[in-house]
């Protein structure tokens, strides 16, 4: 049997000014010729311009690399320029 967990932040949403990342944990477990697969949100990073803020389950353990990464990625999000609509 083998047993793999991840933890990793999702990708971006914005609306209404604000940037939403999800953070997942992910845990797999192999045995034989089954599979068992769990995902579970165990945060999320909103951010807006110029703050972010984390919000996260109780008891979670989230590694610091995952959630500036997180938060780095709704920054970006909120940077780049929305498509807009096709003529």
């Amino acid at each position: 049997m083998r047993e793999e967990t991840v933890v990793e932040a999702g990708g971006a949403r914005v609306a209404a000014g604000r940037a939403i990342v999800p953070i997942v944990r992910t845990q797999t477990i192999v045995a034989g010729p089954g599979l068992f697969l769990t995902a579970e949100p165990i945060g999320l990073v909103i951010a807006g311009e110029g703050w972010a803020y984390l919000l996260s389950a109780e008891g979670a353990e989230i590694p610091g690399d995952i959630v500036a990464g997180a938060a780095v990625r709704a920054r970006e999000a909120l940077s780049s320029p929305s498509p807009g609509p096709r003529e």
